[in-house]
Order: C-alpha cells, then structure tokens, then sequence
C-alpha cells in the first residue's frame, strides 16, 4: 500500500526534484488515465443508444404517473419495494397513450424492462423479479389477457417483405437499377440487406467504404465480401465464440444488369475520391440531378440516419406497391427467401447473423398473400386456380388441384407401341418432377396381357359326425 502511494506521489512530484540525477520522464504514457467517474461515463456511451432512449422515455412516463395520480415527487430508486410494488401495480392497469388509447401488450412488458433496467443501474435493493413484486408482476398479466382479449397484440405495425412480383417491379420502373443516384444508393442497399442480412438502419449506418471488398476465389468467381463492424446481437459483449458469425457474408456475381458486383462498382465510380478511404462512409450524400455536371453523383459526406431509414418506404411508395413496407421488410426478405429455399434455420442465420434459430421464427411466421388466396381457393374446390410456385420446386411440377389422366390406345394389329410384349405400360416423367396430389387413371385395353394365374382353390375335407345311439337299429 505505501509502495502505490509513494507512486501517486511520484505521478504528482517534479521527480528531478527528488533525485540529484536527470530521469527522463516520458511525455505521453502507454496506458490511458480514467478516473472513476470516467469508468461510469464509458460503460453508459457503449449502452445501445435505442435501449437508453426507451429506457429513458419509459421511466419519465412512470414518473409522471406518480405526479398526477399519487403527488409523489420521489425517484423511483428512492422508493421503497413494498410501496413500489403497489404503484407498479396500479400503473400497469391504468396507464394509457396520449390519446387516451390503450398500449399494446408487448409495450407494457418493455416498460417493466425498461424500470428494472434502471432500478438496477441505480443500485436498487432488488429486482422485479423478485418475489416482492409478485402483485405487481399479476397484474400485467392480468391486463395483457384483457388487451388480448381486445384484439390488441396482434402487430398492426409489422413491417412486409418485398414478394418476387414487387421487386420485379421495381426493377421494370427503374426504381432499382442503377439510373441515378437515389436508384443506385436504394439498389446497393437494398442488395446488401439481402445477400449480407444487415439491419436496415443500425449496420448500415455504421458501413464503411473499406468493410466492403471485391476479391476472387479459387474458381475465378468474383465476389464480394462483408466485413461486419458489430451488430445488434453481435456487439462483443460475450466472450464466446457466438459472439461472432461463424462464416464470412459473401455476395457472387451473377452477371447481367442485375449483378451485385455490377452495381457495386458502378456505384463506387460515382464517389468522390476523398469518400474512397477505407474509413470514410459508405453512404453518401446525393447530387441534386439538375446539379450533376460530371460522373460524380455524392457529395463527400455521409447520408443521414433519417434519410436511410426511409430508403424503402420511398421506394416502394414511387412504385406504387401497397402494404407497410420499412427498411426492416428487406430483412424479411432475405430470411423468407432462404426459406422458403429450403435452406435450415442454422444456415440463414449464418447470413442474417442471429444469434438463436428462434429468432427466426419472427421473420417467418406468416403466408404471403398469393399463399393465402391459393389456400382460400382449395378450401373452397376451385380448381381453376393453380398452387404458386415455390423457389427450389422443378420447373415440372403439378397443380394443387389438378387431374392428370393417361389413355394408352392399342393399335388395330394388336401390338403394343413402346411397350415390349407381356410387360404393362409405365407414364415417363422428366427427371425432377414433382408430383402432388395428382389423381391417374389408367385403362389397359390389351386383352393380350398376361394375368397372374389365381392360386387354386384349397380343398377342404368334409368331417362325417358320427352319433352315438342306444337303438339297436343301426
């Protein structure tokens, strides 16, 4: 203990004043010098900015509730549990929107979250979870079954996927493509959200110019490769192996106008050489299209987190396409993609970056609206309407409600056609059909076939009963 304050004092002293010899003191040290009011600071600005945010608006909302409804002008951490649990009770029940509305279910759970977050960072006595708040904990289930009951909880605000119709579409009207500046951000965004399953805001706006890079493997196939910064779930707070993807996102090129690397390349030759650093921001500010004068397109600053954050529902309202389409659509369908390819849960997650297969289910809950009219239709026996295709099925497939009938007609000579003598005809598929539901009915008209002979009859041997009588008639 001496010996570390001797050394503060030495931090704190001219040490040429101690020694009568010259010490050369380095001028910058190796190791950074935090105080500990710096340590707190450091571990609330690594905190998610979104999780401090709604933890910040959902404690002032429980405050306020405190005020109108009990006068209490304490903190929440100063109150003590028993009493705190009575309020949290009551303002489960009670609390409602500005508007007078009720909260959806789920955002009433983010609020107990978002209190116990920060009874905790407050050093609080104990938890919600606890058995002491078990009244409280009672009534939020309680009103969870009444606001369901009600019809809440069912994500009216759940964001779409873009269909294989509606991104063809986008494409015929030029909105992906790589016509101008805004087409091409919206195209390599939304390419990027497909192929390396990145978070349509949060990753995105943290993408540098250097994470992204063309490179050839051993086949000569150009690709390009991700280099991922941290994600929502992947942020290197763990120290397992999870907290890394376990395989490098890779985008192949597939040749054409539509190509990844195409678009790619085209869109980096329409930076500015001082954006082209491998720390400078991906995304980049747009000329005005009157204002282009020269193959630059951007200008040298980075696009702004709003501007992003309304890439895809800019897109699909100049396109015309209906729904709730958001940034997180695309996310969607790249998950929906994959699976609806066959591909396993753990293998999407390898692109998507989840952390747990259940994640998934999220993502993939739901039938497409083609999948709802097809199944509508054969509950109802319309059998005009065909099944729509999935993405992996043979290109030779069978309607869900389709009948397929095969009449094999024998010549006059009697002789079979294709068929060798005494053998029954067989129907011929291409390789990779697939048959479902299908109903064949075959007529063989050749007398001339051979049937399989009947075992003969079993002989059964007649018992005689013989009666035993007294009479001497026999």
């Amino acid at each position: 203990m001496e010996a570390i304050e001797w050394l503060q004092t030495l931090n704190n002293t001219d040490i040429k004043g101690i020694f009568d010899c010259d010490i050369a003191v380095p001028s910058n040290r190796r190791d950074a010098k935090v105080s500990p009011s710096g340590v707190s600071a450091f571990i609330k600005g690594q905190e998610k900015r979104n999780t401090r945010q709604s933890t910040n608006r959902d404690v002032h909302n429980l405050h306020r509730w405190l005020l109108e409804n009990k006068w209490d002008f304490r903190e929440i951490q100063d109150i003590p549990p028993k009493e705190l649990n009575e309020y949290l009770a009551e303002f489960y029940i009670s609390v409602r929107k500005t508007d007078g509305t009720d909260y959806e279910p789920g955002t009433l759970t983010a609020m107990r979250n978002s209190v116990d977050r920060h009874l905790k960072d407050s050093n609080y006595d104990s938890t919600l979870n606890d058995r002491i708040f078990y009244k409280s904990n009672q009534a939020l289930r309680a009103k969870r079954i009444e606001l369901t009951k009600k019809g809440k909880g069912n994500k009216p605000n759940a964001s779409e996927p873009l269909n294989p119709e509606e991104q063809e579409l986008c494409w015929s009207k030029g909105i992906l493509g790589e016509s101008d500046a805004l087409s091409l951000t919206f195209t390599v965004w939304f390419l990027f959200t497909i192929h390396f399953g990145l978070r349509g805001r949060d990753e995105h706006r943290k993408l540098c110019f250097g994470d992204i890079q063309v490179k050839r493997d051993t086949h000569d196939h150009e690709y390009l490769e991700f280099m991922g910064r941290g994600s929502k779930t992947r942020d290197g707070s763990s120290t397992d192996r999870s907290d890394k993807r376990l395989t490098t996102s890779k985008c192949f090129s597939i040749g054409g106008p539509r190509c990844p690397v195409h678009i790619y390349k085209e869109f980096i030759s329409h930076r500015p050489p001082t954006a082209c650093e491998p720390e400078s921001p991906f995304y980049l500010q747009m000329i005005p299209a009157h204002h282009v004068v020269s193959p630059l397109w951007f200008f040298p600053r980075p696009l702004g987190k709003n501007r992003i954050d309304l890439l895809m529902k800019t897109a699909c309202e100049k396109a015309e396409i209906p729904g709730r389409k958001t940034n997180h659509g695309a996310r969607k369908t790249c998950v929906r993609t994959l699976k609806k390819a066959g591909y396993s849960d753990r293998k999407v997650c390898q692109i998507t970056g989840h952390k747990s297969t259940t994640s998934l289910k999220e993502y993939d809950n739901e039938l497409s609206p083609n999948e709802h009219r097809a199944m509508s239709m054969t509950l109802d026996r319309h059998d005009s309407v065909k099944r729509p295709a999935s993405p992996g099925w043979a290109s030779a497939r069978a309607s869900t409600s389709h009948t397929a009938t095969s009449t094999i007609t024998k010549p006059a000579d009697n002789t079979p056609i294709g068929v060798p003598t005494g053998v029954a005809p067989q129907l011929q598929f291409p390789p990779g059909t697939v048959l479902q539901h299908c109903t064949f009915n075959i007529n063989v008209t050749n007398n001339q076939l051979p049937r399989t002979p009947s075992p003969p009859a079993k002989i059964r041997s007649r018992i005689r009963l013989l009666v035993d009588s007294d009479s001497d008639i026999e």
